[in-house]
């Protein structure tokens, strides 16, 4: 009503206040420290600013002004930052501080605010509900990863996923462009032990470019791919580990008008 220019003093029985009433608590002490430190602050400053004064904070701002050389800087330690934001709301709803968007977006004190300031009126405020701890829940893991056939297979799709990781982060890539997790459960279900094997499963023998990347950059891209599949292969079976004679294949790949020479790595028989 007062943002209509009227006033109702009396309960109108009709809105929660009325029909659920709140906590409340004697703010009288809360607010003559609060009116002060916007009057010692030169009635200029928003509620954060004069909330860390309070609280003692010696932010850069506080410092800067000078603010932590006043008598209110530190002397509402028994509120919390959080506490003293409600007190300047309540203070602004109840007509005991005003705000002049139009000049300094600050706190102002109003006539209402002296007889708070000499002690010649009692205040009490809502108390406002602490909020209730959210309970951390563990990620829920999608219905194609717990469908895995036995435990070997999701041990060996958690360690295929945490190579995957591994790799991208190295790629500057998400996880997904190196691997899709299909890719992955097929990998851990079939546990290919020869290169044309690997290459058959959906995922890792497809030649498509991945999205959003500068030009130039997919044949590096496909030179790391080949050693990831090296590092998986290793996690996939005894035969990874068999090494056949070194390739060094040099391509060339022009940018920005050089020539970088690219290294492929060893190819491994599967």
């Amino acid at each position: 009503l007062g943002y209509f220019g009227e006033s109702y003093t009396a309960p109108c029985g009709n809105c929660d206040n009325c029909t659920q009433p709140v906590e409340s608590w004697d703010a009288t002490m809360a607010a003559q420290k609060a009116l002060s430190c916007v009057y010692r602050t030169g009635q200029r400053f928003e509620a954060s600013h004069l909330s860390d004064i309070l609280s003692g904070n010696s932010t850069k701002r506080v410092k800067m002004w000078g603010h932590d050389k006043i008598k209110t800087f530190g002397f509402g330690q028994d509120l919390t930052q959080t506490d003293w934001f409600s007190v300047y709301r309540q203070l602004l709803t109840a007509g005991m501080l005003s705000v002049d968007l139009g000049e300094i977006s600050g706190f102002r004190l109003t006539p209402e605010s002296w007889p708070v300031l000499k002690g010649e009126r009692q205040i009490y405020f809502r108390k406002d509900p602490r909020p209730a701890k959210s309970q951390k829940t563990k990620p829920r893991r999608s219905a194609s990863v717990t469908n895995l056939s036995d435990e070997k297979s999701s041990a060996l799709f958690e360690k295929l996923r945490r190579l995957r990781l591994q790799i991208s982060k190295e790629l500057g890539l998400p996880p997904y462009v190196v691997f899709h997790d299909s890719t992955l459960i097929e990998m851990a279900e079939s546990r290919p032990q020869t290169r044309t094997a690997l290459l058959q499963i959906s995922g890792v023998g497809e030649n498509r470019r991945p999205k959003n990347t500068a030009s130039g950059f997919w044949m590096p891209f496909q030179h790391h791919r080949s050693r990831s599949s090296t590092r998986i292969a290793a996690i996939l079976g005894p035969a990874g580990s068999q090494r056949n004679k070194r390739v060094i294949c040099r391509k060339k790949i022009t940018k920005k008008g050089l020539q970088l020479p690219i290294s492929v790595s060893p190819l491994y028989s599967w």
